[in-house]
């Protein structure tokens, strides 16, 4: 049989793809009956077979030889949509709160709330989903960069990562997703419904990563003496945006005015960055990178688990 059916994320298969551990990790299954089904080597060649006979699947055989590549790729193109709405609408705080690489002290949700109503914070997320608009950014929105970045990341920070597959068909489905994931949130329903979940998610880890350098915190300070000058050149930009992405979060207006005129105004290059830009530039491409590694980390597949599609049963 050339052709299976992933029951967890309701999409044809080529087999040629599936590797033998993949099959209980997508519940692969026969295209016709929906019968489980198993890979067994013939000389050396995997062959998917039901658990049952292979002579009592000779028919399921001969229908599915009826399965045009037009039918298949429709299919698992409506069953992308609704996944992505189903993983970014209503099921995302609950990814985001399983991200395993950052820690609340409490829920997830409650300290997101928290953030989402200090100051600037109610208008931010807006500003930053125009800014990837109006860009086009790459890194979010082109499905090869994103695949091959996706790539790098994971081999960097797998083994970090418990619910993102090693290899195999499952890890290409979990880069996906996580590429659809981000395409349903830079649409309008996405922007209203999780947008601002994740760039709130994103700018935590920026404050916390850009507080870490500049030495601002009790205990932190280093002696000017030991660093490098591109040590001293990262901690000074490290300052500035630490500092005025705190200031965003002011209910004070004219500190929150000043805090974006100051990213405005001053910019970084070398050693930073290749080009010279504005920090506020530099402030949004550095938000959106994290956003789009936040959804590399997060547990789809188990997620999936629960997905019920009008066309089969809950898997739990």
């Amino acid at each position: 049989m050339k052709t299976a059916y992933s029951l967890l994320i309701d999409e044809y298969v080529d087999v040629n793809l599936v590797e033998p551990a993949d099959c209980d990790a997508l519940r692969i299954a026969c295209p016709i009956c929906q019968q489980h089904m198993v890979v067994r080597n013939d000389a050396g060649q995997p062959v998917f077979q039901h658990e049952f006979p292979p002579e009592l699947g000779n028919e399921c055989e001969s229908q599915a030889h009826d399965l045009s590549a037009s039918f298949r790729n429709l299919h698992n193109g409506r069953a992308r949509r609704c996944r992505r709405e189903f993983l970014g609408r209503t099921k995302f705080t609950e990814l985001l709160g399983e991200d395993p690489l950052v820690h609340y002290k409490t829920d997830v949700m409650e300290v997101l709330s928290d953030l989402q109503f200090k100051g600037a914070l109610s208008w931010l997320p807006d500003w930053h989903w125009q800014f990837v608009s109006d860009l086009g950014h790459s890194r979010l929105q082109d499905p090869v960069e994103s695949a091959a970045l996706a790539e790098s990341y994971l081999r960097q920070t797998g083994r970090e990562l418990p619910d993102v597959p090693e290899s195999g068909y499952r890890r290409r489905v979990h880069i996906q997703v996580a590429f659809d994931v981000m395409q349903y949130l830079l649409t309008p329903e996405g922007r209203r419904d999780n947008y601002r979940w994740l760039f709130l998610h994103a700018y935590m880890i920026c404050l916390r990563k850009w507080a870490a350098v500049s030495g601002l915190a009790p205990g932190d300070q280093v002696d000017q003496e030991s660093l490098t000058p591109d040590e001293r050149e990262h901690q000074a930009a490290a300052r500035i945006l630490t500092t005025c992405t705190i200031d965003l979060m002011s209910p004070d207006e004219k500190v929150v005015e000043n805090a974006l005129d100051t990213l405005s105004e001053i910019e970084t290059g070398p050693p930073i960055m290749a080009e010279r830009i504005p920090l506020r530039t530099f402030v949004g491409a550095e938000i959106a990178g994290e956003m789009q590694y936040a959804l590399y980390r997060l547990p789809y597949l188990p997620m999936l688990g629960r997905y019920v599609h009008p066309c089969r049963p809950c898997l739990d």
